[in-house]
């Protein structure tokens, strides 16, 4: 944790002069940044610096008040040009904020989990756990996108949901940095949690953000195979680099409807050819498909649930649908984070620019190699064949990959017959 009051944390270095003589004038809370108002005491520059949390842990960044000059280690765009532009043109616009006081406190931590992207305001949230747990002599105020609130777990002092969409947090909110200092001046001591970006999944406790207990694996050889796909039409399963190109370009062109359209077609139509290949491989499966857009049908022996808009409502139903899926297939990305974290296992498809990310998107414990085995990743152009044959194996051969890893088949003592755990997994 960081301290902001009654002593602001001060490890700054003046990105003009090096110097370390460094004065933090004020914080300032304009949205996914915190940043330290600095004036160096050597040269004079005004600049503004990241406190190190959530990203900035990893990408730092400070700029120049006054000539916007940016310095940073890594040229992270996606991180960094946002919060220039932002500063240029600040949103003076009046921002809702809904304050919701739990328990009263004078020592708090804070937890800043306002992000545009939702991979990242979730598992900035999962941080929630590890601070309720372990400072019970402080209490947790969560900042928050209002349409995350329903995640936030039990036991916080205070929620402070921001009535913004995802895209707007990228802008530089006056009204949200006059709001937080104005409640910071009831607290004597405040802390800044560090809101790591990928927290240990096997440290969360998924049901206290969701409500849903995740898939018991003991249930998983009892009940008829559920298999659901997580679908998306803004990064889709391809055939191969010329299509995958041809998709990537045709989301950053708006008015491209009917080449878009037209490839979200073919993607139907994998996901469909995938799980007829699934019926008659398994042919007690139920299969569901979950996620946002709703463009042509599918069959009527696939499960639906795909939605135009999604409310709290549908979140939880969804997250149900997991819970009680033997595996979840889908496409790298945020969309898979509660997927992995409810479901008892999952097939990830894998872009090749997307390998660096690799397990980013992943909320899964894996402790041991019962926990692998649940767990694959496979080429992003992988055929349906590829994929339904991938799937069922996974479920033909769960029986034996339990006997054989599990650790409660592994346990050195002495039996009075040795054969009689396996009836355990029949």
């Amino acid at each position: 944790m960081i301290e902001l009051k009654p002593d602001i944390w001060n490890k700054f270095i003046c990105p003009e002069c090096k110097s370390s003589n460094v004065e933090v004038k004020d914080v300032a809370f304009p949205g996914i940044h915190i940043l330290a108002d600095c004036r160096c005491c050597n040269c004079n520059t005004l600049f503004y610096s990241d406190f190190p949390t959530g990203h900035a842990l990893f990408y730092p960044v400070s700029f120049n008040k006054t000539t916007l000059n940016l310095y940073a280690a890594d040229n992270i765009n996606w991180f960094y040009k946002p919060l220039i532009n932002s500063y240029s043109e600040k949103n003076n616009l009046p921002v809702e904020v809904h304050k919701k006081e739990y328990k009263k406190t004078d020592k708090i931590i804070l937890l800043n989990c306002i992000d545009y992207l939702y991979g990242h305001v979730l598992l900035k949230l999962f941080n929630a756990q590890e601070y309720l747990e372990r400072y019970n002599d402080f209490g947790l105020v969560v900042i928050i996108p209002r349409q995350f609130e329903w995640l936030v777990p039990d036991g916080v002092s205070e929620i402070w949901s921001v009535d913004i969409k995802l895209w707007q947090a990228k802008d530089w909110f006056v009204a949200l940095d006059s709001f937080i200092k104005n409640e910071l001046k009831r607290f004597s001591r405040v802390y800044l949690g560090l809101a790591f970006s990928h927290p240990e999944p096997g440290k969360i406790i998924i049901e206290k953000f969701t409500g849903t207990k995740p898939f018991d694996i003991q249930e998983f050889g009892k009940r008829s195979p559920t298999i659901t796909f997580i679908y998306r039409e803004d990064r889709l399963w391809t055939s191969g680099r010329i299509s995958s190109y041809l998709a990537e370009r045709v989301n950053q062109i708006p008015s491209a409807k009917l080449p878009r359209k037209i490839l979200i077609f073919r993607q139907n139509k994998k996901i469909i050819k995938t799980f007829r290949l699934l019926k008659r491989m398994l042919p007690q499966a139920n299969l569901n498909v979950v996620g946002l857009g709703t463009t042509s049908n599918f069959p009527f022996f696939i499960n639906d649930l795909r939605k135009k808009n999604v409310d709290v409502e549908v979140e939880k139903h969804w997250c149900k649908t997991y819970s009680q899926s033997h595996l979840v297939i889908g496409i790298h990305g945020s969309n898979m984070l509660l997927p992995t974290a409810l479901a008892a296992g999952f097939v990830e498809l894998l872009p090749q620019s997307r390998e660096g990310n690799i397990l980013q998107d992943i909320a899964r414990p894996v402790s041991n190699r019962m926990d692998f085995f649940l767990s694959r990743f496979c080429d992003e152009h992988i055929s349906p064949s590829g994929l339904a044959t991938m799937a069922a194996s996974i479920i033909k051969t769960f029986p034996e990959a339990y006997i054989r890893y599990h650790s409660s088949f592994l346990e050195h003592k002495i039996y009075e017959d040795i054969g009689k755990w396996k009836t355990d997994v029949k």
